[in-house]
Parts: structure tokens; C-alpha cells; sequence
């Protein structure tokens, strides 16, 4: 596996909140100039995983809420009384 992969699969593991406090540190460390242009552009393709793991994250979530609310529907799927 390589460096690369490897790294993806971890960002593929991460929870939400970790992806997101990975992110401020990535965001971080560029603003204040700790790491060099090499390893800014590395840090840059590991947020944008990030923002993907993220987002990948919110609509799973979406689709759940979307699901439990439909579950909720009286029978007929009539919505008109829950709005």
C-alpha cells in the first residue's frame, strides 16, 4: 500500500468530529506558516479528504433523519399535520 493510500484509509476511519479537528489543524498550521511549501501542499490534499470524509458524513446523517421522519408519517404518508 502506499503512502497515499494509506493515508486515505485513515480519513476514511475518522469520525466527524475528528475529521473536523483535523482539518483546523491543517488550517492552522498553514495561516501561522509551521510547515513549508512541500509539505502545505501535501496538507492541503489531506483536507480536502477531510472535507470529503466530512460531507460524506452530513449526508449519511441527512438521509437518516430524512428516513426517521418519513417513518413518522401517518399511514397515507398525509403530512399535512407535521408542518
Amino acid at each position: 500500500m502506499t503512502r497515499s493510500t494509506d493515508k486515505q484509509t485513515e480519513v476514511d476511519t475518522l469520525s466527524f468530529e475528528d475529521s473536523l479537528d483535523a482539518l483546523e489543524q491543517i488550517i492552522s498550521q498553514i495561516e501561522n506558516g509551521d510547515i513549508g511549501l512541500e509539505a502545505s501542499l501535501d496538507a492541503y490534499k489531506r483536507g480536502e479528504s477531510l472535507i470529503k470524509r466530512c460531507r460524506g458524513l452530513l449526508f449519511d446523517a441527512e438521509q437518516r433523519i430524512e428516513s426517521m421522519r418519513l417513518e413518522d408519517l401517518p399511514a397515507g404518508g398525509d403530512s399535512s399535520d407535521s408542518e
